[in-house]
């Protein structure tokens, strides 16, 4: 059955404008919109773009280089990196003048003629940079006024046009240039329009959209088809399949069969609570600040409407000689292995009362594997009306490889699958419908928690530590993105529940998963709190649960973003496991952790952000010693706290990962009598060096109080760092019975063999306390090692440490 998420339809937009309007009165060939944005003599060559967007009553974009940026705003340097090119660019601040809402800057193309059965690829580069940016969207705007070069100069005659969405993005590129490509159709006279929505969030601040490159050539975009003139670079399976994929324009059975393309479909009849489809009509008049009288946009309900186009489709034919079970392939042309994971879309019609079962397979080239499955709608999925529905599945590869789109026949007759507009955009999303993943867990959260299991809710009305949300004046917006009308949830970890406590935790968790392979887990991470003091916010980690033992293999603390951050990390092969979410919480405080748009695809991917890396041996002390184990020693304790221990109440001391009462921090204690204990960690690697970065405290003066880093290597022991109290006078071991946290760190050379390391203390009449154990792969700047008292030295890295945390 259909996902209640995917009755959604896309925005169309009927404009009808009465004004001026300044422009060339030739109709442009599309490369006549090609532009680099050189510098010359008299600035930065607009070619023939219109950057004067006042005529729509919107703000317009404007010129750049690099050296203006600190002047002006836009990136330091074009899309080829030279800080002297140009490039053009819209701010917050312009975005925000606009009189028109919801308020935006276009950049528009000169109207250009049809783009004929075979489409055409727009491909350029964009920047965004700076809070303040909600989105950079592409739309299609096709006139159809009947002589459009006297409606362009002549404010006598109406202007008619309509607007479809072709792109967007929501991710911020943090300054960096991206890539991008849309293929695009349409009968009519057109323009594109790039627009750019600004964050009201973040008004004060100075955000920018930048562009660059801008090209255009005949035919779709490399893997793209619209099936409008052939299969594109798609091609029949001459050996593997039974029978092929046909080229249609609509069906000649009433029963099954899109009858139109996808472009062309309406889908006036899809409307649900998530989101309906709408035409907007400039009905009511604003004043630009030239006098010229406007038309601002109000809401209409849908009607009819003229199309963007009509086209073709790929389908499979069910009539006879086929027979149930046969198959037809649609196989790609060869793709380069990603360096990145892509996300595939594409529509498909399922109109028929026997349907058979859909598959996107990937097929590796040089390899000896057989296909995949990534993404399947089961045999008699039909979904009862005839209807396009947008669906979309990761993929991705470290070897050339092929997708194939495998239509089966399900009942003869009666099963004809439509298949429309294929594309590749950049980055993992979630598999739409979400009934279609192999049910690893790709969830939107648009409608449900999909097969996650979250803790139970008490009342809707309470605050409840982990819960799903939709953005509002108190909660962000989501991270879906979508051209359709949409309410987008996300589960949220609120910091700020009355009912839980420092080092509370609750978890999202995952199906059980089986795989003969690795996956990679992504999702989108949003952590913050609205009190700019705090630093510490929580923690967010990843944790394999399985029979034997729960692994941590993804950890965030502490890290604020003003928007989305994309995090993936490995699932190694295993069977019967779960994967957890799990959020911590900090100290109480104003803000959030936010989970969305998870998606598992089939790769060995590298973790991301690199912030989040953990090794074996990390210990927070949150819960417990993790994987740190008392040693055995032959003396006897005489006390619970004679030997290393999670702390746990209120001491004279908070921990240090969030700074909050209650312990979490290992901790060692005596009273007049001498103790050593010590702590042993789990195996670390050989051929790896590591800088063992960590936070200690000495409580209550005890001179012959001393902490010890020990490295074991095949049974001989190696002292690599060590603290005496007595040595430690800046500042005094407790001031107002308020201990201070040291930092510290030690270079672990690489060894022949795997090692462990053990944590040491000495006390009489004293406290040790330690907490935050990282060891961090190949770091340059871990200086000090060897035999010595490592405070004076180590406390200057400290600052490096907290830059870490922020």
């Amino acid at each position: 059955m259909m996902d209640p998420r995917m009755t959604t339809g896309p925005r169309m937009l009927l404009v009808v404008l009465l004004t001026t309007m300044i422009w060339s009165t030739s109709v442009f060939s599309q490369s006549m919109n090609d532009c680099s944005f050189e510098e010359t003599e008299v600035g930065v060559s607009t070619c023939n773009l219109l950057l004067d967007a006042s005529l729509f009553c919107v703000e317009s974009w404007k010129t750049g280089t690099g050296s203006t940026t600190s002047w002006l705003g836009g990136p330091p340097v074009d899309a080829r990196h030279n800080p002297k090119g140009g490039y053009v660019f819209t701010t917050t601040t312009d975005m925000l003048r606009s009189l028109q809402q919801p308020r935006r800057s276009w950049l528009i193309t000169a109207p250009t003629n049809t783009t004929g059965p075979s489409g055409r690829c727009l491909q350029f580069d964009y920047s965004i940079g700076g809070l303040g940016v909600e989105w950079l969207e592409v739309l299609l705007v096709t006139y159809h006024s009947e002589n459009i070069n006297e409606a362009l100069k002549n404010s006598s005659v109406p202007l008619d046009y309509q607007v479809m969405p072709l792109w967007r993005t929501k991710q911020t590129t943090h300054g960096e240039w991206q890539g991008a490509q849309v293929t695009f159709s349409t009968l009519h006279e057109h323009s594109l329009v790039f627009s750019a929505f600004p964050d009201t969030h973040y008004a004060k601040y100075h955000g920018y959209v930048a562009m660059d490159d801008l090209s255009f050539t005949d035919g779709p975009c490399q893997q793209d088809c619209m099936f409008d003139l052939d299969l594109c670079s798609w091609s029949n399976s001459e050996t593997t399949d039974d029978f092929d994929w046909k080229i249609g324009r609509s069906s000649e059975k009433r029963g099954t069969g899109p009858s139109r393309d996808q472009a062309s479909s309406l889908i006036t009849r899809i409307t649900t609570d998530l989101g309906h489809p709408r035409i907007i009509l400039r009905a009511s008049f604003c004043i630009n600040p030239k006098g010229r009288r406007e038309l601002s946009l109000a809401n209409i309900n849908m009607g009819a409407a003229s199309s963007i186009k009509d086209g073709g489709y790929a389908y499979v034919d069910s009539s006879y000689p086929r027979q149930p079970g046969d198959v037809a392939w649609l196989v790609s042309a060869t793709l380069e292995p990603t360096t990145e994971p892509l996300c595939l879309h594409f529509w498909i019609n399922m109109h028929g009362g026997g349907m058979g079962s859909v598959r996107v397979l990937q097929m590796p080239l040089n390899s000896p594997v057989e296909s995949k499955e990534l993404w399947r709608l089961w045999k008699g999925a039909s979904w009862g009306t005839d209807t396009w529905y947008p669906c979309q599945q990761t993929v991705a590869s470290t070897e050339e490889f092929q997708i194939i789109f495998e239509a089966s026949v399900g009942v003869p007759g009666a099963g004809d699958v439509g298949l429309d507009t294929i594309s590749f955009s950049r980055g993992a999303c979630p598999s739409l419908p979400l009934s279609s993943s192999p049910g690893w867990g790709d969830c939107t959260f648009l409608d449900d928690t999909c097969s996650w299991q979250v803790p139970s809710i008490t009342s809707s009305y309470d605050c409840n530590f982990l819960s799903r949300v939709a953005g509002n004046k108190y909660n962000p917006p989501g991270h879906t993105e979508s051209v359709y009308e949409i309410t987008d949830m996300y589960m949220k970890f609120n910091l700020n529940c009355y009912k839980t406590h420092a080092r509370d935790r609750a978890a999202l968790v995952s199906p059980v998963i089986t795989t003969s392979s690795d996956l990679c887990l992504s999702f989108w991470v949003f952590m913050y709190t609205n009190i700019a003091s705090q630093i510490h916010v929580g923690a967010l980690r990843v944790v394999l649960q399985s029979t034997e033992k729960n692994t941590t293999l993804w950890r965030l603390q502490n890290q604020q973003h003003a928007g989305w951050t994309y995090a993936q990390v490995s699932i190694p092969a295993a069977s019967s496991v779960r994967v957890a979410i799990e959020g911590i919480q900090g100290p109480k405080v104003m803000g959030m952790i936010g989970i969305d748009d998870i998606a598992f695809f089939p790769l060995n991917c590298k973790l991301k952000p690199t912030l989040a890396t953990v090794q074996v041996a990390d210990c927070t002390f949150d819960h417990d010693l993790c994987t740190w184990e008392l040693q055995k020693t032959n003396q006897t304790y005489t006390s619970s706290i004679d030997k290393w221990q999670l702390a746990t109440g209120d001491k004279i001391l908070r921990d240090h990962t969030f700074d909050a009462d209650g312990g979490g921090f290992g901790y060692l204690e005596s009273f007049n009598t001498q103790h050593t204990s010590r702590l042993k960690s789990s195996l670390l690697p050989q051929n790896q060096t590591f800088c063992l970065t960590f936070w200690f405290s000495e409580i209550y003066p005890d001179h012959s109080a001393k902490l010890s880093l020990i490295r074991l290597v095949a049974g001989n022991e190696e002292v690599v760092w060590s603290a005496l109290q007595s040595t430690i006078t800046n500042p005094p071991v407790a001031v107002d019975n308020d201990a201070t946290w040291r930092y510290a760190q030690v270079l672990l050379e690489n060894q022949d063999s795997d090692y462990q390391m053990i944590i040491e203390g000495r006390v009489t009449r004293s406290a040790w306390a330690i907490d935050d154990l990282l060891f961090i792969p190949n770091r340059e700047d871990c200086r000090y090692k060897g035999h010595q008292t490592c405070w004076v030295q180590c406390l200057r890295q400290a600052a490096k440490f907290n830059s870490r945390e922020k």
